[in-house]
Parts: C-alpha cells; structure tokens; sequence
C-alpha cells in the first residue's frame, strides 16, 4: 500500500554514461551499497514525510557510518547531495549537484550545475507542501536559452555576472527550503540532532556560489 511512497531504482544512473563518458567526472561519487532504502525506511515518518512534498527518491546511502548520500527527483530536476554529520557544524555551506534535461523540437540538451548554497537551520515542520521551484527552472531554462554547450566554471565572470545574479535570492529560497527537508527527514529517522538556528562561522556573503556549469547535446 505504502509503495508509491517512495520510487526507488536503484540501477538508474544520474548520467547516461552511453550519452556522455566526459560528464562521469564531474558527477562521481563513491559511497557503499548499505542503503537506507529499505522497509524501515519506506514505511518510516521520515519517508512520509518527503512524500507529502512529491519527492522521488532515487537512493539514500550511507558514505560513510556519519555521511549520508541523497540522489531525488523534484520534478525534473535531479539532486545530489551529501549530508556529513561528523563535521555538520564545521562547514557553512551544503553542496549540490542538479541535472535537468530539456527538450525542444528537436533539440535536447542535458544540464548539470554543481552549486553550493549557505545553511540555515530552521527545521520548520510545518512546511509540508511540495515546493515549487519556479527559480532553479528558470536557471535551467536560461542556460538552455544561450545554447552553452560546454563547461564553465565561477571562475568565468559570463557565470558570475549573468546566469544567477538577479536570481540568487530567489534560488537560494528554494535550496534552503530543501536543505531543511532534509535536515527534518534525518530528524524524523533518528540519525541526528539538528541545533535549530545555529549560527555558522565563515558564512558566505553570496547566498548561493555556483561552482560549475556542464550542458551538453543529449541526442
């Protein structure tokens, strides 16, 4: 009864290596194969949780006994993301990796964007309905509009100056809305104890630093 809560496939890979060897790289990650993706996770509050905001979780594993590695859908847009609890307090900033593939007549084009976003840690619980990511759409479609078809990095000033600089806030909003999704889900399954408002050193003046931009033709 409980399966749709939680779509898991766990032989999906975040890229289609056939398409592109060259993005292996860029979205590596190495994790074991204990997963959390099991009973008590799928029948557990924290999965009802995330399924009440319309994720689609692709895996949730363990890195390491204190790091966990998250890969879900928002509606097109892939995330992933690892939470490392051993040194939670001592990094200011939580890192993604998004990929969305966009479609047009008969053009495809395949976008990843490596970004980092600052922590803040509100583990509000009433926030139970899906977000919509109007902002992190419009960074993907924007992209797709100006036909960049390589790899650029925050130290080229077109990436600084034009993708996200109107839209920093307004990005920003929606990772920090996810950010504490998370944060509530490994409340809910036990795994830590979140200090609510803690207050970070070396907090970045930029709400959101994108590192790395990588699109490429998908057809």
């Amino acid at each position: 009864m409980l399966n749709g809560i939680v779509n898991i496939k766990t032989d999906r890979d975040f890229v289609d290596q056939k398409k592109v060897s060259g993005s292996k790289k860029f979205l590596n990650r190495a994790y074991n194969n204990d997963s959390l993706v099991k009973d008590s996770v799928v029948f557990s509050p924290g999965a009802i949780y995330l399924s009440k905001l319309n994720w689609n979780l692709k895996e949730i594993n363990f890195v390491s006994e204190d790091k966990f590695h998250f890969d879900f859908f928002i509606g097109d847009i892939e995330f992933v993301t690892e939470v490392d609890l051993l040194n939670f307090y001592a990094e200011s900033r939580q890192k993604y990796k998004l990929a969305r593939q966009i479609e047009e007549n008969e053009s495809s084009l395949k976008i990843f964007i490596e970004l980092s976003a600052n922590k803040i840690i509100k583990l509000d619980d009433l926030k139970t309905k899906p977000i919509e990511l109007d902002s992190l759409n419009f960074l993907f479609n924007r992209i797709y509009d100006m036909r960049i078809n390589s790899s650029i990095n925050k130290f080229d000033e077109f990436v600084n100056q034009n993708i996200a600089s109107d839209i920093s806030s307004e990005i920003f909003d929606e990772l920090d809305f996810i950010n504490n999704a998370i944060y509530n889900f490994l409340t809910k399954m036990g795994k830590f104890t979140f200090i609510k408002n803690y207050k970070f050193a070396n907090i970045n003046a930029s709400p959101i630093t994108i590192e790395r931009i990588l699109a490429f033709n998908a057809k």
